[in-house]
């Protein structure tokens, strides 16, 4: 995932547009009106139903659940969906090009990051570490910050922060509290990892926070 992109991308959605409309239909209908009791889901579909109705979830129940598993359609359409809101053009192009105008007038510099789409599996994407909590540090002042912290996962270690996985690559960022009530922001990668259990190492790196 690409992580860094999360903060623009749902603060200009959540902020502008309750809902997030994928095509042209009759009527629409909030999804957590529908939705079933096993999946508790929301999810993007045009139905074969006679009058076109179609299911649209509030923008902060899409931000939830791609932050909680990672639902890489939601990410490829968020991209998109930005660059037509912010530069009339619903395309990967246009989507990527906001992003990095957008962190850059934030500080962070242009050599740190880099956006091939929206769901962050391309080999291409990149992002150093401290540009991650740079956008964190930032979204955690935004109106929006606890919608979007609420997407968090609770990972192994028990600490509520988001994981990004590729192939000798793992990553966590998030947010954590000790018990002695230190705030921190923080963000961690490793590349090239060897070893059984990437997730454990980093565990127990990141345990020393708590």
């Amino acid at each position: 995932i690409s992580f860094i992109s999360f903060p623009s991308t749902f603060g200009s959605l959540i902020s502008q547009h309750k809902r997030l409309h994928i095509g042209p239909a009759k009527k629409s209908l909030p999804c957590g009106d529908w939705l079933s009791e096993q999946s508790k889901m929301p999810f993007l579909a045009w139905t074969f139903m006679p009058n076109s109705y179609f299911f649209e979830p509030h923008n902060d129940k899409m931000v939830y659940w791609f932050m909680r598993k990672s639902i890489n359609f939601y990410g490829e359409t968020f991209i998109k969906t930005l660059g037509k809101v912010k530069k009339n053009e619903g395309s990967f192009d246009a989507g990527i090009s906001y992003l990095k105008e957008f962190w850059k007038s934030k500080g962070i510099n242009p050599a740190m990051i880099n956006f091939a789409d929206g769901s962050g599996l391309s080999p291409q994407n990149y992002v150093s570490a401290r540009a991650e909590v740079q956008s964190l540090l930032w979204s955690r002042k935004q109106p929006w910050f606890n919608e979007f912290f609420d997407g968090f996962p609770t990972q192994g270690n028990g600490m509520k922060m988001k994981s990004g996985t590729m192939k000798d690559t793992k990553s966590f960022a998030g947010y954590h509290t000790s018990k002695d009530g230190k705030k921190y922001v923080f963000a961690i990668i490793i590349n090239n990892y060897q070893g059984s259990n990437i997730s454990d190492a980093l565990y127990k790196v990141l345990n020393v926070l708590k």
